[in-house]
Order: C-alpha cells, then sequence, then structure tokens
C-alpha cells in the first residue's frame, strides 16, 4: 500500500484520538450509576466522538483522493511540459 500524504496522516491521527477519547468516557461512563444524568451525558458525548471520528476517516479518504488526483493531474502537466 502507498504511503498516505501528510495532511491524511493528520487527519486519522485526530480520528485515532477521538476514539480513544471515547474509549476512556465509556469506561468513565460504566462506572456511573445506570440511567444517571452523567451517564446519558457521556453517552451522548461518546456518540459524538465515534460520529467526529467517522467524519475525520472520511475527509482523510477524501483527501487522499484528492491528492492522487492531484499527483495524476501533475504529471500530466510535467509531461506536457516536457513536449
Amino acid at each position: 500500500m502507498e504511503r498516505q500524504q501528510p495532511w491524511s496522516e493528520s487527519v486519522l491521527e485526530q480520528a485515532r484520538v477521538l476514539r480513544e477519547q471515547g474509549e476512556s468516557l465509556r469506561e468513565c461512563r460504566q462506572a456511573l450509576p445506570r440511567g444517571s444524568e452523567s451517564g446519558t451525558y457521556a453517552r451522548d458525548l461518546e456518540g459524538e466522538l465515534a460520529a467526529q471520528a467517522e467524519r475525520c476517516d472520511a475527509a482523510a479518504a477524501s483527501l487522499e483522493t484528492a491528492g492522487e488526483a492531484l499527483a495524476a493531474h501533475e504529471a500530466v502537466l510535467r509531461e506536457r511540459r516536457r513536449r
């Protein structure tokens, strides 16, 4: 597999951090009494962290696709300049 571009690596790192925060939050929530307001709030935050991580994954994939298209376009321009 090709090495990822720095910008997508950064976005993927953010997704990893969000997932770790979600795991940590889940552990804390499990220590709270069931049905407590804090537990409900923590569960909602868990869901938001997971959603943000998914958006980061999608953004990284989009950046990779854009990077590949840009590289292909640059190759065409280089070839045209050589002619």
